[in-house]
């Protein structure tokens, strides 16, 4: 930057204008930079607030890279990623109970077996998505099931 007194140069053919226009520049490439690795190391899981996360962000000197990030929080620190969930939904038998309870209490209410009177196919979405323990999806289904019935019932095509 330039001196107070001395007047900003406008002419973009003065040194001093590509000095200022360089320094512009490199203030927004660090900001960049910055941004990339907080992004990367949020996405190692990783967090940079406070604490050894803080303290492995500020000696990182690396590329906004993932695999990176882990190395050197591996081969510094000894830390590591806490374990993933397990990719299978853990099924709490009593609530599995009690949705079955509530699905055969809406076929009741049709006057027939919910499941039986379903097409093959929706019928098998339903006990994929149970089986799975997807029991928003198993619901979406059969509420879409029962309000057909009821337009049937109703008289609505």
């Amino acid at each position: 930057m330039t001196d107070p007194a001395t007047p900003e140069p406008t002419d973009p053919k003065e040194p001093a204008w590509y000095r200022d226009q360089m320094d512009v520049m490199k203030a927004e490439n660090k900001a960049l930079k910055d941004t990339m690795l907080s992004m990367a190391f949020s996405q190692a899981g990783i967090d940079t607030a406070k604490g050894l996360g803080k303290t492995m962000r500020d000696t990182y000197e690396g590329d906004a890279d993932v695999a990176k990030i882990l190395a050197h929080a591996k081969d510094r620190f000894e830390w590591a990623p806490p374990p993933t969930a397990p990719t299978e939904p853990i099924v709490d038998p009593a609530t599995a109970a009690a949705h079955q309870n509530m699905m055969g209490g809406l076929g009741r209410l049709t006057g027939a077996p919910l499941q039986s009177a379903l097409p093959n196919d929706v019928g098998d979405q339903i006990a994929a998505a149970e089986k799975a323990g997807n029991w928003t999806e198993a619901m979406r289904l059969k509420n879409t099931v029962l309000a057909q019935r009821m337009l049937r019932t109703a008289g609505t095509p």
